[in-house]
């Protein structure tokens, strides 16, 4: 305390949640029933493995949606451009793309996955304390072990 002044707590980090199913539409139906209760929820996985009634929020769908992204996006549609600038920039919105999607991904309070697909959260440094499984009888125990390697 200095000067006398007490210092307020900082608030307790949020916990982060991954929530894994046994399979790709198990994780879509409970991400959707996470939506509705308003559960603010991202869905890990290939966009072309998830319905399209919940696309809108997978990783990659969102950071579609970034501003630097954007940008970029027509910076690389732009006819008006050089060929190397519209090059150059199409490039670079492959790296920013997956470095947005890598930090929502990681900051996300909850993540909707399938048990297999949780490996690649693990693997790109995205540490979860809590894991839930639903639907626990239908997964394998081998799939549940990559769910909690994340």
């Amino acid at each position: 305390e200095a000067g006398g002044e007490a210092s307020s707590p900082s608030p307790p980090p949020r916990a982060r949640v991954l929530a894994v199913t046994h399979s790709n539409s198990a994780a879509d139906v409970l991400l959707a029933a996470l939506l509705r209760l308003g559960v603010p929820a991202v869905r890990a996985g290939r966009p072309a493995a998830v319905s399209p009634a919940v696309r809108r929020r997978t990783a990659v769908a969102l950071a579609q949606q970034h501003p630097e992204v954007v940008a970029l996006r027509a910076r690389a549609r732009n006819a008006s451009l050089p060929a190397h600038e519209r090059s150059a920039a199409a490039s670079e919105l492959r790296g920013v793309g997956e470095a947005v999607s890598q930090l929502i991904l990681r900051t996300a309070p909850v993540v909707v996955s399938s048990c297999i697909s949780a490996h690649q959260l693990a693997e790109e440094g995205a540490p979860f304390p809590l894991v839930v499984l639903d639907e626990g009888s239908q997964a394998t125990e081998p799939a549940l072990v990559c769910a909690l390697a994340a």
